[in-house]
């Protein structure tokens, strides 16, 4: 559900701003109208056309949408602001480098500013959302974190700040393995994990407990499964690194590395693929194209 949750999210996202782009330049078009003469029309509609493109490529490229941007506020709305900034200056290049000069200083002007503000008021709209859907008990994912120490408490910190829907009920612990008190109630012992879990009708079963240092685990988790119910283990490297690292697999063998090789995913290959087209494509046809007849001259 959170999963399903965070992609409806991220194309309301998308929707939102590109109806806001298209709703700003109708609107100052609109309002301009009496400016604008008949044979500059088509000026217009490709401003229309590229200042679309030019803001989904690099929203894309820089991953503004990405579940890690829109989990948080101040990422997503300092990603946005990046990403908008980047949008000016190719609004700009364009402009410059197609010879665009019919188009109105005023429209370009009022359509920047427009959208600029219209952007602020969507994040503003989107924290409401995500507040409102966080609180609502249809969508919410209910979690228990197994086990009570430093991997659990930073664990249920990281809940607090980044999830939209994810609701931690509490720990499971032994009573004698607790020596200080806790942010989320100590539901029960170990041994009653599966019952208390399918009581309280949790999703997900996070054991920051490994089998190496209860047996138990094992059984828990395949019983777990069986049940229905998410369970992960949360291992502590913390013991063997102190920074963070990357995470992959070379068959059943974990590899720890200290940052990871984007190029290695086939869709980054993709996105540079497409961003070396577009940049190539966009050099031979606005600056090629009269840069080299001026110096055969």
């Amino acid at each position: 559900m959170n999963r399903q949750f965070e992609r409806y999210l991220q194309m309301t996202l998308i929707i939102m701003d590109l109806l806001l782009l298209n709703s700003v330049l109708f609107i100052t078009q609109y309002a301009l109208a009496k400016t604008i003469h008949a044979d500059t029309t088509d000026s217009y509609f490709n401003y229309w056309v590229v200042a679309n493109v030019l803001w989904l490529v690099p929203s894309f490229i820089l991953r503004t949408y990405a579940s890690k941007s829109i989990l948080s506020f101040e990422h997503f709305t300092k990603r946005s602001t990046q990403v908008f900034m980047l949008w000016i200056i190719l609004i700009l290049f364009y402009l410059f480098f197609s010879f665009e000069f019919k188009i109105s200083r005023i429209f370009i002007f009022s359509t920047i500013i427009g959208f600029g503000f219209g952007l602020m008021v969507n994040r503003f709209l989107y924290l409401g959302i995500r507040n409102y859907f966080k609180k609502k008990d249809t969508i919410l994912k209910k979690v228990l974190i197994l086990g009570y120490n430093d991997t659990a408490k930073k664990l249920a910190k990281y809940f607090e700040q980044d999830s939209i829907n994810t609701k931690l009920i509490g720990f499971i612990e032994d009573d004698n393995n607790i020596r200080e008190l806790t942010h989320y109630p100590i539901i029960s012992n170990i041994s009653n994990t599966l019952q208390i879990a399918k009581e309280m009708d949790i999703q997900e079963i996070f054991s920051t407990i490994t089998p190496e240092q209860n047996k138990d685990i094992y059984e828990l988790m395949f019983q777990s499964e069986k049940e229905c119910i998410r369970f992960k283990i949360v291992p502590n490297l913390s013991v063997f690194i102190t920074r963070e690292v990357h995470i992959e697999y070379f068959g059943d063998l974990p590899i720890l590395s200290l940052r990871s090789e984007p190029l290695e995913d086939v869709g980054n290959r993709i996105k540079k693929r497409f961003l070396d087209i577009t940049v190539s494509s966009f050099v031979i046809v606005f600056i090629l194209s009269w840069m080299i007849p001026l110096l055969g001259t």
